[in-house]
């Protein structure tokens, strides 16, 4: 007992010298073990409360209570930790005990009332604050407390009255005086507020102060605004912004306020200096960018909208604002951007959906963008106005089918509106225009079908002018769809009158392609130099001026020109593609694939920019990259339902490309898919059982030739690809057959010539196919794949040396096929020169570094040539691509080959019983093994392995005359010396 009162002591002493946390761990042991003791309990309790560990506190003072359950002390701290824990029951029942025995309390009545108000008891809890408010009336604490209540009973003027007497007894505490100000602004006193807040703010002396002292500053400049007094206001916040330099909103404020003086350069320095504080906040970038545009600072303007646009926006109103500010800064597209995205977030209905596709389709997004629409078109009713959006929103998505449905329902559903009409018109032109310049560099069925449109949107016009429409405009979409016939310079006279009525940038552009057709490229330059004084990043005029400058020759210039329109920020995905072919009609490649990558980052699921951008991919060698722009094309234009031609070329085009990477499966595949589309191209039935005859299904490859030669029987290259099938089929009058025959059809045709040679070489008759690859010389002497087929036909013939001679022009660092380096290595090896065997496998093995049979054979050219080690690498090389046991047992053949030439019998011998083990039927191992034993001097063994050899090959002269020799050995090495 003694200890734990010292304990206690100790402990207490702690909490009065400020460290609760050391009279914890005073206390806690001798708590644990002395639970009656309730000063211990207590002293503990209180270092808990001290530390704000409430729930324990709590606890320790419930203990300490079961010994002294009357301790005043213990009562109140008790109902003051249950309080703090939200036990509210328990605390209101520990208060009213307290209050028993004190009822004048302040303190504790005010507690009980928090308690009861937490309970929901407030008519209870408003009786102890006006108990507490009446034990302590100078207390401005219960008094705001008591205000508050009464505001709770709907009491205003009481309320007030209460923070009156609080302020009064607190008159330079800041928090009462704003309470009172609050309140005072609320009823209406705005004046009396203003007062208040100022000496609010004058209170305001310490940095604990300081988000309050702001507080006062910011109310009093909006209540001399709510006045109507401008000036006052003004003034305010410029003192709330000198005050506060680092406030944010301060300085956003006072930024609004200047502008409604008419201030706006330096509203927009306010709202730029609000930015800067808050840099993720739109609402001041977007502030400082209506300001600067009041101001006439436009660059400004754009510097502002384009920071509020990479910050990531969600409400519709800062949205809508971005969008109206770009609208106001002549950037058309990105406003529509916004404003689209705007809608999209204030909710979904019809109108906003509509909105959402057209946004969707301006950004790439054409799968969500057709799902999207389609929905909208499913509805029972649709506004006109919804699906004139719809429709657009379809056409920009290269839903071109839905989107004429949807155009032709909106035109029949008018009877009196020729402007909607016109609308529609619009936007089916410049879906026209842009299509028509997306033929630049296409084959025509890579291009897209364009009649049924357009057919629909001279109807169309031909519908407005009917019903009111202005006949200017009409009659220009008129000369404009002209232009875009097989005939576009019919259209001259009709763009010239209407330009002369209402000039266009759209119909001087279009004007000006058609003075293009007619060969009149200076009026073209002078019409698009016109477009491009008022707009010098003008996508389209410059794309056409593009076009003028390939005739005469201006390249740089226009090149500068475009380059620099490209770096401007605000073009959409359209823009960068006409930039780009822009660039395919100067002929500069890397910049035309730069521009179509960036379109493709704006609109990535646009097919024909992806099979554009392929296109000039292959065309500098990048096939890796054209085959992933290849695919994606084709896997979008399935997903799109391109029509079948276009869909059919490009999967034909990624047919090829899969080819050239030597994927013949994925080749033949896509080329069949190409012909279930468009069975009728002879050429593709040509390529498919090229890939067919590569991938070895011979079957297959003459199935393919003859539906090519049945679709077009004057054409040699099915013939040859026949015979090929039927020289691997080992049918050799058919080869014949089909190789005569293309001969025929085409007496120059090289690659029938040297097919037929191959044919006359796999028969035999060296000089029949030497005659025929000659004469194939005599057309095209510098063939290198004619020269290599003569080297081989010579080399079969038995004559290395001409071979030769005939092949080594084509070693060079640009000969990257395997199978002629190989050729050559042998034919190196049968002249006994082994380095330039070795030199000729060894590029063999870098173009193929997967091939076992290549690998192999540089090993044994290495040990034959006398280059053991190299030959023990390249052998170790071939271990690892060895898949078959014979394989296996080959590499560990040459490898005890290169050990026995050593004289490394041990090593000899282990390669060579290893081959054992994965060939046992081979006897050269057995008789090798042998040869190795007998250099260790192990006859038996060896008598065993020689015995094996003629076991299993009889007529193995040299394992029968081995068997002899080590007889005879082993009986000399068992007589005695």
């Amino acid at each position: 007992t003694q200890n734990s009162e010292l304990i206690t002591r100790l402990g207490n002493c702690c909490l009065e010298l400020g460290q609760p946390a050391a009279a914890i761990a005073v206390l806690a042991p001798a708590a644990e073990n002395n639970l009656d003791d309730a000063g211990l309990q207590s002293a503990i309790g209180a270092a808990y409360a001290a530390t704000g560990l409430w729930e324990e506190a709590l606890l320790s003072f419930e203990q300490a209570l079961r010994t002294a359950p009357q301790d005043a002390q213990l009562l109140r701290w008790a109902a003051t930790a249950a309080a703090a824990v939200q036990r509210y029951p328990q605390a209101i029942e520990i208060l009213q005990q307290v209050l028993q025995a004190e009822p004048d309390n302040a303190e504790f009545q005010a507690l009980l009332g928090r308690c009861l108000e937490a309970t929901g008891e407030k008519a209870a809890a408003h009786t102890a604050y006006l108990r507490a408010a009446d034990l302590a009336p100078h207390d401005a604490k219960h008094l705001v407390v008591l205000g508050d209540s009464w505001l709770g009973t709907g009491s205003q003027p009481l309320a007030i009255a209460a923070y009156e007497r609080a302020a009064l007894a607190a008159p330079r505490n800041p928090a009462v005086l704003v309470t009172l100000a609050e309140a005072q602004l609320n009823a209406g006193n705005t004046q009396a507020a203003i007062e208040t807040f100022t000496s609010a703010a004058t209170a305001c002396t310490n940095d604990e102060h300081t988000g309050l002292h702001a507080k006062c500053l910011r109310r009093i400049a909006e209540s001399w605004a709510a006045l109507g007094n401008n000036d006052r206001a003004l003034d305010a916040w410029k003192a709330a912004a000198e005050t506060f330099p680092t406030d944010a909103a301060i300085h956003s404020a006072l930024g609004n306020s200047l502008m409604a003086v008419g201030r706006a350069a330096d509203s927009q320095a306010a709202h730029a200096t609000a930015a800067r504080l808050e840099r993720t906040q739109p609402i001041h970038l977007l502030a400082a960018a209506k300001a600067a545009i009041a101001a006439g600072d436009s660059a400004a303007s754009n510097i502002f909208a384009q920071q509020a646009a990479n910050l990531p926006l969600e409400q519709p109103e800062e949205l809508g604002t971005l969008g109206h500010l770009h609208h106001q800064l002549g950037d058309v597209q990105k406003a529509l951007e916004f404003h689209h995205r705007a809608c999209a977030a204030a909710g979904d209905n019809p109108g906003s959906r509509a909105t959402l596709a057209l946004a969707l389709a301006d950004a790439g997004e054409f799968a969500e963008c057709t799902s999207t629409a389609r929905d909208l078109l499913a509805l029972p009713e649709i506004p006109t106005g919804v699906l004139l959006k719809t429709a657009s929103a379809l056409l920009r998505a290269g839903d071109a089918t839905n989107a004429m449905r949807a155009f032709e329902t909106l035109a029949a559903g008018i009877d009196a509106d020729g402007t909607l009409v016109m609308q529609a018109v619009a936007e089916i032109l410049a879906h026209l225009e842009a299509a028509h310049d997306e033929c630049t560099a296409l084959s025509a069925m890579e291009q897209p079908d364009l009649s049924a449109l357009t057919a629909f949107a001279q109807r169309a016009a031909n519908r407005a002018q009917v019903l009111g429409a202005d006949t200017g405009l009409v009659h220009a979409a008129l000369g404009r769809l002209q232009t875009l016939s097989p005939d576009p310079t019919s259209a001259i006279p009709t763009l010239e009158r209407s330009l002369q009525t209402r000039y266009a940038p759209e119909v001087a552009c279009a004007l000006a392609g058609a003075k293009v057709a007619a060969g009149d490229t200076a009026a073209a330059v002078q019409l698009l130099d016109a477009v491009l004084t008022t707009n010098a990043h003008h996508p389209r005029a410059l794309m056409l001026l593009a076009r003028c400058a390939a005739s005469t020759g201006d390249f740089e210039s226009t090149a500068a020109s475009i380059i620099a329109a490209a770096s401007h920020p605000a073009h959409n995905a359209l823009a960068h593609f006409q930039f780009a072919l822009a660039h395919l009609h100067l002929d500069a490649t890397p910049d035309c694939i730069a521009q179509l990558e960036q379109a493709l980052r704006l609109a990535p699921e646009h097919a024909g920019w992806h099979f554009h951008l392929a296109l000039q991919q292959e065309s500098i060698g990048e096939h890796q990259a054209a085959l992933a722009h290849y695919q994606q094309a084709v896997h979008l234009g399935r997903q799109q339902q391109l029509h079948a031609r276009r869909l059919a070329a490009f999967t034909a085009r990624l047919a090829a490309a899969a080819q050239t990477d030597g994927d013949l499966a994925t080749a033949r595949r896509e080329y069949l898919k190409a012909l279930s589309l468009m069975p009728g191209i002879a050429a593709w039935w040509v390529a498919a059982g090229s890939a067919a005859l590569g991938m070895q299904d011979t079957t297959a490859a003459a199935q393919d030739f003859e539906k090519a030669i049945a679709l077009d029987p004057l054409a040699a290259a099915p013939h040859v690809g026949c015979m090929q099938a039927m020289l691997a089929d080992g049918d050799m009058a058919a080869a014949e057959r089909h190789a005569l025959t293309a001969i025929k059809i085409a007496p120059s045709n090289t690659e029938a010539l040297l097919a037929l040679g191959g044919l006359f070489a796999a028969r035999g008759a060296h000089n029949n196919a030497l005659q025929v690859l000659d004469q194939a010389l005599s057309f095209n002497p510098q063939s290198a794949p004619i020269q290599i087929a003569k080297a081989r036909v010579l080399a079969q013939a038995g004559r290395p040396l001409p071979a030769l001679e005939l092949l080594t022009p084509h070693l060079g660092d640009a000969c990257n096929d395997a199978g002629v380096w190989a050729f050559a290595g042998e034919l190196y090896a049968g002249q006994e020169l082994f380095p330039e065997s070795i030199a000729a496998y060894e590029h063999t093995t870098e173009i193929m570094p997967l091939d076992f049979t290549h690998q192999l054979r540089l090993g044994q050219l290495c040990r034959i040539g006398g280059q053991p080690d190299k030959a023990i690498t390249n052998l170790e090389r071939a271990q690892t691509l060895a898949a078959a046991s014979s394989e296996q047992a080959a590499v560990l053949t040459e490898a005890g080959l290169v050990f026995e030439a050593r004289r490394q019998y041990d090593r000899a011998f282990k390669s060579f019983s290893q081959a054992i083990e994965c060939a046992p039927q081979q006897p050269d191992n057995y008789f090798r093994a042998g040869l190795a034993l007998k250099g260790l001097k192990d006859y038996a063994e060896a008598l065993t392995m020689f015995q094996k050899a003629v076991t299993l090959d009889p007529k193995h002269r040299e394992a029968h005359r081995q068997l002899a020799t080590v007889s005879a050995l082993g009986l000399m090495s068992t007589v005695p010396a």
